[in-house]
């Protein structure tokens, strides 16, 4: 195939110079060189030549698909810098990922010129997770490689951890700003509830409740608490005294009597022992469970001997 007399390059007064290949009558352009530093490179027959890269005077390279007059931006690559990726029509044009060297990617939403960060994935497994409008993107959850969860809230900057899901079902919850989050509760998968005292990494353990109502108290540094003694809870006590009363009235007729025999013990009138049944907690309302039960394993006639 003869080249002679096809045209190998055009220089126009902007200062653009254009180069071209193939036969002559059927040269298409190739690749143009700009005043500033840029090249731009072309594909396609005469005519349709298509912009399918720039390289700028910084060493970026840009990346187009699409037929000539559409070319879309798909992708840019910087030297020892991320690589942005785009979607949408020509003019469009929006990033929707960014990949940098280290292996961390960064995921985007929203149109052209308001994409805002959605989720950041890092080489060690983790991904954050991101709310909020362009610029305003706030930490609101990280997954870690472990299956662990954290939760945090705050505006931008300012993100604290609240809320720790772990793998194996633990749930601990957090308070104070962010560097200085403390863990004040567990709830541990097996019903157990653990709260803590101190400051961030001085955290003790001060109290276990157990899913049947006992409680734990401890003292002591962190690492070196001690249990000191046990108690029922609120909860627990009233579920003992409702157990109680729905016995006895399943098994016995002598309800009223037990109740009287408890007002005369407790030193109330019938009325108040009733609400104490309903509602009793404390120290009050472990006196009224061991006079019921009393009276229930003594019988019927146990309340007239019953004093106070």
């Amino acid at each position: 195939m003869s080249l002679a007399g096809s045209k190998r390059r055009s220089v126009h007064p902007n200062g653009v110079v254009q180069y071209y290949k193939g036969r002559k009558g059927q040269e298409r352009v190739v690749r143009s060189e700009h005043r500033n530093g840029n090249v731009q490179y072309y594909e396609g027959p005469k005519g349709q030549e298509r912009v399918v890269r720039i390289e700028d005077s910084e060493g970026s390279v840009h990346r187009y698909e699409g037929p000539k007059g559409e070319e879309r931006l798909v992708r840019i690559e910087e030297s020892e810098s991320a690589m942005q990726h785009y979607e949408g029509f020509a003019d469009e044009e929006r990033l929707v990922r960014l990949e940098h060297p280290d292996g961390n990617k960064q995921h985007y939403e929203g149109a052209k010129d308001e994409e805002r960060l959605v989720r950041i994935e890092d080489p060690d497994g983790a991904e954050l997770h991101y709310e909020g409008a362009k610029d305003e993107e706030r930490l609101v959850r990280i997954e870690h490689p472990t299956g662990n969860v954290s939760h945090l809230e705050g505006a931008k900057d300012e993100e604290r951890l609240v809320r720790m899901e772990r793998a194996n079902g633990d749930v601990s919850h957090y308070e104070d700003a962010k560097y200085k989050e403390r863990v004040v509760r567990t709830e541990r998968a097996n019903g157990d509830v653990l709260f803590y005292e101190g400051s961030k990494s001085k955290e003790r353990l001060v109290r276990v409740v157990r899913p049947n109502g006992w409680e734990q108290l401890y003292v002591g540094p962190k690492g070196k608490e001690l249990y000191t003694r046990g108690k029922w809870s609120g909860a627990a006590l009233r579920g003992k005294l409702r157990r109680a009363v729905r016995g006895v009235v399943a098994l016995q007729r002598w309800q009223r009597e037990a109740e009287t025999a408890v007002a005369r013990v407790c030193g109330v009138d019938l009325a108040e022992a009733r609400e104490v049944f309903a509602v009793g907690e404390g120290a009050e309302a472990d006196r009224f469970v061991g006079v019921f039960l009393s009276a229930w394993a003594m019988g019927r006639h146990s309340a007239g001997r019953l004093g106070r």
